[in-house]
Parts: structure tokens; C-alpha cells; sequence
């Protein structure tokens, strides 16, 4: 399982870019899931940042990968100045 993230940064060609590196992993024999790199847009809820990709024409159709999107994140690290570092627990 690997995870790609979709923005909301207004990427040039980012669906077109999304559904390559999907098909690429495919190749690869990985199994790519979409997960939402956002914090607060969308209202900050799952389903809004689901919507928020929509707008920008990343669907599970366009893509042909699911999209988990979830607002739970876990702590992961913490830098060398002592910042915690968190994740989406999906891609986790």
C-alpha cells in the first residue's frame, strides 16, 4: 500500500499527474490509495476535503484509486528542534 497525496494548492495538471503516478505504482505491482494533503480546507472534515478534490477533478473514477479520507492523524517523529512531525493515520 502506498499513499499519494492530493492537494489543494491548485496544481497545474494535478489529476492528470495523480492518475500517472497511480498507474505507475499499479505497474509496480503497489496498491496506491489518494489521501487528501490538507489541513483545513474543506471546513477541516473529511467529506469536505473529498469535495475539495472533486473540484479539482480527483475522484476514485478519474484516478482509478480509492480515496481514505479521514481527519485522524498520529504522531510519527519530531524534528531535530523539537517539533512534533504528525500524519494522516491512513497513510501512516
Amino acid at each position: 500500500r502506498i499513499a499519494v497525496t492530493g492537494s489543494s494548492r491548485g496544481i497545474a495538471n494535478q489529476a492528470l499527474v495523480l492518475r500517472e503516478c497511480v498507474k505507475a505504482l499499479r505497474e509496480a505491482g503497489a496498491e496506491p490509495f489518494i489521501v487528501p494533503g490538507m489541513g483545513s480546507h474543506g471546513g477541516a472534515t473529511a467529506e469536505g476535503q473529498v469535495g475539495v478534490l472533486a473540484a479539482a477533478g480527483i475522484t476514485e473514477e478519474s484516478l482509478g484509486a480509492p480515496i481514505r479520507s479521514s481527519m485522524e492523524v498520529i504522531q510519527v517523529g519530531t524534528t531535530s528542534t523539537g517539533f512534533p512531525v504528525f500524519q494522516d493515520r491512513t497513510a501512516a
